[in-house]
């Protein structure tokens, strides 16, 4: 059962930090479990649960506490075309159409970027940091892409709004979550 929830400019504060809130929109009784995603046990208590929803983690010593990667079983690839593709020709959606200056990049799955004939170089699993970290957050990056170095792993990152995606080569996938997992451990 879902449930619009619309706070039209709330103002709140928390943990230090203020947040202007301005439209929210499907949130969804339940737990947390049914999809791994967020979900607020209780209406009366939507605008505090909603701003932590949305907050994100700055501090790097609670982000590389609660860095929890995952690693994604999906074979992916970096294609590069020339104008947007027709998204009728895909049959799922790619993880991402990124506009560089020179050309479109599409991150996208093996097997379709096959089925489409597109070129590719290299083949890459994603690791998902799965802590919610903020996009003015400094430091996480440099951290992990320091120690996959030690190791001798390439990554690619692609940060989005809620976590950071790493994009390892497939051979290495699982040294490469090994060596997140212990960037963790050494941090709780």
């Amino acid at each position: 059962r879902l449930v619009w929830v619309c706070c039209v400019g709330c103002i709140a504060r928390l943990d230090k930090r203020w947040f202007w809130h301005g439209v929210v929109g499907q949130v969804s009784y339940g737990t947390h479990e049914e999809d791994g995603g967020y979900r607020l046990s209780k209406v009366s208590h939507s605008l505090f649960d909603v701003i932590r929803f949305i907050m994100t983690e700055t501090n790097l010593q609670t982000l590389l506490a609660t860095l929890s990667p995952s690693l994604d079983p999906a074979e992916m690839v970096f294609c590069c075309l020339g104008e947007f593709p027709d998204l009728a020709e895909l049959s799922t959606p790619p993880f991402a159409f990124i506009n560089e200056e020179e050309r479109w990049t599409v991150i996208l799955e093996k097997d379709m970027a096959d089925t489409l004939g597109w070129i590719y170089e290299g083949v890459f699993r994603r690791i998902t940091l799965e802590v919610n970290s903020s996009l003015e957050a400094v430091g996480l990056t440099a951290v992990v892409a320091t120690e996959l170095t030690k190791h001798s792993i390439s990554a690619n990152v692609v940060a989005a709004f809620h976590h950071d995606h790493i994009f390892v080569p497939v051979e290495r996938a699982n040294d490469a979550l090994t060596c997140l997992q212990s960037i963790q451990r050494q941090h709780t």
